[in-house]
């Protein structure tokens, strides 16, 4: 069967789907990676590398706003085509750039291509007649696939440096031009949902401006600040704790293939629970894994992060399925990807302020603030799911 007639529930497609909707995010999924490879590589300070992550998932943020208007109206596979090329030419460009301001341009603009990527993945799932699962075996692959890179990326960056790595996203990029095609696979639904349709209008602003979709997205936006700021610094974090470059690249490898089994669950699990009594088991978790890193030492770098890489794949399928259950096409959960990423993008930013006298515990204490933060409004979105999903 071509690439691009795959059915929506296929396990294949929906795999394709995943590892392009990383590559979209590797900004985000590369990101405590990249930070220090600015730092060690090209001389940059951590607050600048810190802007210039945040210039990035900026990017990705801000496309991803743009496409979600336009996936009810335009073929995601053109998106995704053009999300790819842009960071193509912007990765390459990244590779030559002899200044702060110049470096931070070229990594905003492939954000742009990146959001768009990543967007049209999103709202492709949701199409997706396993969306529930299918936002499962995406976020399965957000956390294997970097827990790959940090295992190798150590040697690898010492062998070939910062210009190394962005080669191996540039084939990757390349690569994808030809599988983007499984997008054909999720046309949009000739049914848009009855009861969004009904209260709140069938327009794309009237739904983004809707009362579930708005709680939604300040809760994602959360969400990404909280993860995002302290994934930043979460190898400097293990750095400050008396661990070596390669044993906090270990523990990050394990956190993340560990994390698979968050994702597996949510795989197994489906709307059997309905979405917001797990998601509120897995952000208390988190919480938890904030609390156990608060002990400073090495056991508890160990654990605390591992517990919070699971946690979070197991809470953040939760938010997208609550999403996606009252908007089929897609355009609610792409703005939501927007949201977390302007949360991804405000994270190290905000929790470069909190940094001083080599102490994290304030950083930690922001984390938990913000994770309690992204469930409350949750609470309000289970009011208006069909009453499976709402439990």
């Amino acid at each position: 069967m071509q690439i691009g007639q795959l059915r929506s529930d296929s396990i294949v497609g929906i795999c394709l789907l995943s590892v392009l909707g990383v590559i979209g995010l590797s900004g985000l999924m590369l990101l405590p990676v990249l930070l220090g490879a600015y730092v060690d590589f090209l001389g940059l300070s951590e607050s600048q590398a810190g802007w210039v992550t945040s210039a990035n998932l900026a990017g990705i943020a801000l496309m991803s706003l743009f496409v979600s208007f336009q996936v009810r109206h335009r073929s995601l596979h053109q998106i995704a085509f053009w999300g790819l090329l842009l960071m193509l030419v912007f990765d390459a460009l990244s590779m030559l750039s002899d200044g702060l301001n110049q470096l931070l341009f070229f990594r905003f603009m492939s954000g742009l291509g990146g959001g768009a990527v990543q967007a049209v993945v999103a709202a492709a799932i949701a199409r997706s007649s396993i969306a529930g699962r299918g936002y499962g075996i995406y976020i399965g692959f957000q956390f294997v696939l970097p827990a790959m890179a940090f295992y190798l990326l150590p040697a690898f960056l010492q062998s070939f440096g910062l210009n190394g790595l962005m080669l191996l996203l540039l084939f990757l990029e390349l690569l994808f031009v030809f599988f983007a095609k499984v997008l054909n696979s999720y046309p949009l639904p000739q049914a848009i949902s009855p009861q969004m349709k009904g209260e709140w209008g069938s327009s794309d602003l009237a739904l983004l401006l809707s009362k579930p979709s708005l709680l939604s997205l300040f809760a994602l936006c959360f969400y990404g600040i909280a993860n995002a700021g302290f994934y930043a610094y979460v190898e400097r974090f293990g750095l400050h704790n008396g661990l070596g470059n390669q044993q906090v690249g270990d523990v990050l490898a394990l956190a993340n293939f560990l994390a698979v089994a968050g994702a597996a669950l949510v795989y197994y699990l489906g709307d059997k629970h309905g979405f917001l009594r797990p998601l509120s088991v897995g952000i208390l978790v988190q919480v938890l894994s904030m609390l156990c890193l608060l002990q400073g030492a090495g056991w508890a770098y160990f654990v605390g992060v591992v517990v919070w890489s699971l946690a979070w794949a197991f809470s953040w399928p939760f938010f997208l399925s609550m999403q996606a259950s009252f908007d089929k096409s897609g355009s609610v959960v792409a703005a939501g990807q927007c949201s977390n990423l302007i949360g991804n993008a405000m994270g190290p930013l905000i929790f470069s302020f909190t940094l001083g006298e080599g102490s994290y515990v304030p950083l930690i204490s922001i984390a938990i603030v913000f994770f309690v933060l992204s469930l409350l409004p949750m609470l309000g979105v289970a009011k208006y799911l069909p009453n499976g999903s709402a439990k």
